[in-house]
């Protein structure tokens, strides 16, 4: 959940234009089925909120134009405060990427070659200067 009861948030994932406004979650609704033109969002945990988006046909039941789904909010918190997921998530390992090798080659046979004895290769067969074909390392 991005929001908790209480929470000021900025609406960020809005189908019906509501993008930028500011809402206050008053209570939590619970799951809710959600459509758009009758084809199914999903069942989202949902918020009731102070603000009448005024946009019916997107809303589960007629009584239900205060709410929106948690996902498409944002909280604005006057603290920092600890990021939720990495309490449950913990923080990500670094990733390095290296780089592909490229190289030219002058046949496919060479190239398939190539790439399997190096996984981060990009092997272009080319012929009278023009490249025909590429093949990539399963790393590349």
């Amino acid at each position: 959940m991005n929001c908790k009861l209480g929470d000021l948030a900025i609406v960020t994932g809005s189908v019906t234009g509501q993008n930028g406004k500011i809402v206050r979650c008053l209570e939590y609704a619970g799951l809710v089925s959600w459509h758009n033109q009758g084809v199914s969002l999903g069942t989202l945990p949902t918020w009731k909120t102070d603000t009448d988006f005024k946009c019916n046909q997107f809303h589960p039941a007629p009584n239900a134009a205060y709410w929106i789904p948690d996902g498409a909010l944002r909280p604005i918190r006057d603290t920092d405060g600890t990021d939720e997921t990495l309490e449950w998530a913990g923080v990500p390992a670094p990733v390095v990427i290296l780089p592909a090798v490229r190289v030219t080659v002058n046949s496919e046979a060479e190239a398939e070659d190539y790439v399997l004895r190096n996984p981060r290769a990009v092997a272009t067969v080319m012929k009278d200067g023009v490249a025909q074909t590429t093949f990539f390392g399963d790393r590349a």
